[in-house]
């Protein structure tokens, strides 16, 4: 019973954690890209 409650524990923090890495991941290919629109524009 310990170990399920480990499990449903830790996979939704597992989860999350891709989760943040991704959103950094995408969040920083959208910046890069948002900058080199405005030096294109300059």
């Amino acid at each position: 019973m310990d170990r399920m409650i480990r499990k449903l524990i830790a996979i939704p923090i597992g989860l999350i954690g891709i989760g943040i890495i991704v959103l950094g991941v995408l969040i920083e290919g959208l910046a890069e890209m948002i900058l080199s629109a405005g030096e294109d524009k300059r």
